[in-house]
C-alpha cells in the first residue's frame, strides 16, 4: 500500500516537474523568438542600431540547437553592422559564411558588403566581396549592377582581361542604368590592352 502511494507521489511530482520545464522551456523561446521578431521588425524599419541591440540580446537567449535561427540572428546582425558602417563589419560577415555557410541569404550580405567597399573606394576588397557573390542568384538588376561594378573595380585595379569580360557581359543589355558606362568602359578597358579595333 504504502509502495503504491509512494509511487503515486513520484509521479505526480515527475509530471509536476515536467510541466514546469516544459512551461519554461516554451518561455524562453518565446522570449527570444520575440527579440528575434522584435529585431526583424525595426531592421525592416530601418531602425539598425535598434535592430542590432535586439539582435544581439537575443542570440544570448536563443537555444544554442536551434541553427536556423543562430543563422538568420548572424546574418541580420552583420546587415546591420555594413548598415552602420560598424569597424567589425567584415568579421561578422566571415562568421556568417564560416558557422552557416548554407544560410539563404548569404549572397545578399556579400553583395552589401561587396558594394559598401565599393562605395568607399576600397577597389581591392570590393573585388574579394564581389568575386564570392553568386550574381547569378540575385535579383535581374541586381546582378548587372554587381558585374558592372566588379568590372569597374576591376577596371581601378588595372585589371583589364577581367574588367573587359564584366564589361561586355553589361554593355549590351537593353533598359539597364549600366550599359551606357559599360560600353565606355568596355572600350576604354580594349583600349588599354592594345585591342584599338575593339576599343
Amino acid at each position: 500500500m504504502k509502495i503504491k502511494l509512494l509511487f503515486k507521489v513520484f509521479s505526480v511530482i515527475c509530471i509536476s516537474l515536467y510541466c514546469t520545464e516544459t512551461a519554461l522551456s516554451q518561455s524562453v523561446e518565446k522570449k527570444y523568438n520575440d527579440l528575434y521578431q522584435k529585431g526583424v521588425d525595426l531592421f525592416d524599419k530601418e531602425l539598425y542600431t535598434d535592430a542590432e541591440d535586439m539582435f544581439s540580446r537575443a542570440i544570448k537567449e536563443t537555444d544554442p540547437t536551434d541553427v536556423l535561427t543562430l543563422s538568420q540572428i548572424a546574418y541580420y546582425r552583420a546587415m546591420c553592422a555594413i548598415e552602420l558602417q560598424q569597424l567589425n563589419m567584415e568579421n561578422l560577415v566571415y562568421e556568417l559564411l564560416d558557422n552557416y555557410p548554407e544560410n539563404k541569404d548569404i549572397n545578399e550580405v556579400t553583395f552589401a558588403l561587396a558594394n559598401y567597399f565599393y562605395h568607399v573606394r576600397d577597389f581591392k576588397k570590393a573585388v574579394r566581396w564581389y568575386e564570392e557573390v553568386d550574381s547569378r542568384a540575385l535579383r535581374y538588376n541586381q546582378h548587372i549592377e554587381c558585374t558592372f561594378k566588379k568590372g569597374y573595380s576591376y577596371f581601378e585595379l588595372g585589371s583589364y582581361n577581367k574588367a573587359s569580360n564584366c564589361f561586355v557581359e553589361v554593355k549590351d543589355v537593353p533598359n539597364n542604368t549600366y550599359s551606357i558606362p559599360a560600353t565606355y568602359y568596355y572600350g576604354h578597358t580594349e583600349f588599354k590592352k592594345g585591342n584599338l579595333v575593339s576599343a
